[in-house]
């Protein structure tokens, strides 16, 4: 199984500087592959990738955001993005935590559920959420990870309960537009459709205009 990174790789929003640090980042992977991301808004997440590379973000809150957050989107773009002006990520509907703390649990009982029996979202699993916790100390005792307890489902799920999100990647770096300003080649009443991150294009606060290499000259 690929992924499995430590999730200190995810980036942080200096504040003072106003830019994303990110001095070790998620390194791309090949499917299968799975982890678990903090969304930098007190949230942990799972990422799945399967063997046809579809990717699946399994979020146990998903109501609540709507969006990835912009230190999701730098994340998955390192793991998943390479060499891409965007990708999709299918968001099923699991199962929802029943609390405000739980999160990680879920991501852990998700990540687990995808390495045994490559779990994306799209079928109807139910943890039982009373005994996720000591599930979890159990196989941390044992130093060895087994499926979390399920309950039996009382109906199918339902096919429509998976949207799909797409995480644009316009600049040569690779890294997803969200990451900081991006800027327009300004050629020809801009006709042209190149796009890059500021820092990207060597642009200076006094200049007004900026034009990708083809239309420099």
């Amino acid at each position: 199984m690929n992924g499995l990174m430590s999730t200190s790789f995810a980036p942080i929003w200096v504040e003072g500087e106003n830019r994303w640090r990110n001095e070790k980042p998620f390194q791309e992977v090949s499917s299968p592959a799975a982890q678990i991301h903090h969304t930098g808004k007190h949230h942990w997440v799972t990422t799945v990738k399967c063997e046809n590379d579809q990717i699946f973000l399994l979020d146990s809150l998903v109501g609540v955001s709507g969006e990835l957050s912009p230190s999701l989107e730098i994340q998955l773009a390192a793991m998943y993005g390479l060499g891409k002006t965007e990708f999709p990520v299918k968001v099923p509907l699991v199962q929802q935590q029943n609390n405000s703390h739980d999160c990680g649990l879920h991501a852990i009982a998700n990540l687990v559920e995808f390495c045994f029996n490559r779990f994306t979202g799209k079928q109807n699993v139910i943890y039982n959420q009373i005994y996720l916790r000591e599930h979890l100390i159990y196989c941390l005792e044992r130093q060895m990870f087994v499926p979390f307890p399920k309950i039996p489902p009382k109906s199918k799920i339902n096919k429509k309960r998976v949207r799909s999100v797409r995480i644009p990647c316009d600049c040569r770096c690779n890294r997803p537009n969200c990451m900081e300003e991006m800027i327009g080649c300004d050629w020809s009443t801009s006709q042209c459709d190149v796009w890059r991150h500021r820092s990207c294009t060597n642009k200076t606060d006094a200049e007004t205009d900026w034009y990708c290499s083809p239309h420099r000259n």
